[in-house]
């Protein structure tokens, strides 16, 4: 008795296995005829029409990176930086190298610089995002920081920010976004 229930689980979990494998297999044929359509429909597109933009992100202190941005900086439309982040106490770091503002400005890039919750600090950011007094002084430091640069705008970057300061977020970009404008400047989030 106990040899026929092993049988039965057995056939079971065969048939299981080869159905779902057949599902697999399935699902794979469709996503690589759905790739294929997909790659037919975006070669017939004459990005010429079209008025393509390219932002690229520069690490200031890897060669690679900044090799990249000089030999391609004739077809970048922004580049972002990424050396710059707010800390504890809502204090700015904003860094960008001469050599790079140089290269952009003689490639005719926008410079947008990235800015970041310093590690990504969920601390951080709910610091600076829901304490009045510091949001106040961080907007304002971004702000002087892109205007007395001469840079053409922001790329905010901040990272693990909790779920609840949502509605404190949407309102620093809001309230950044109206400084920003003021001075002619993008925001990007």
């Amino acid at each position: 008795m106990a040899s026929k229930s092993v049988v039965i689980v057995t056939a079971a979990i065969t048939l299981i296995f080869v159905f779902s494998s057949v599902l697999l297999i399935m699902r794979s044929n469709e996503r690589k005829e759905i790739s294929k359509n997909l790659t037919a429909y975006f070669s017939n597109i004459k990005l010429s029409s079209y008025d393509v933009r390219f932002l690229g992100w520069l690490i200031e202190n890897d060669e690679a990176s900044l090799s990249s941005f000089k030999n391609n900086s004739k077809s970048i439309t922004w580049v972002s930086p990424t050396s710059s982040y707010i800390t504890k106490g809502g204090v700015l770091i904003g860094k960008v190298s001469n050599s790079v503002v140089e290269l952009a400005r003689t490639s005719n890039t926008l410079l947008i610089p990235l800015v970041a919750n310093e590690g990504f600090s969920k601390d951080i950011a709910h610091e600076f995002l829901t304490d009045p007094k510091i949001r106040d002084e961080v907007l304002s430091n971004l702000t002087n920081f892109v205007v007395n640069g001469k840079y053409d705008g922001i790329n905010i970057d901040f990272e693990g920010v909790d779920p609840s300061d949502r509605e404190a977020l949407t309102d620093f970009m809001r309230l950044l976004s109206a400084k920003f404008h003021e001075h002619s400047k993008i925001v990007s989030i």
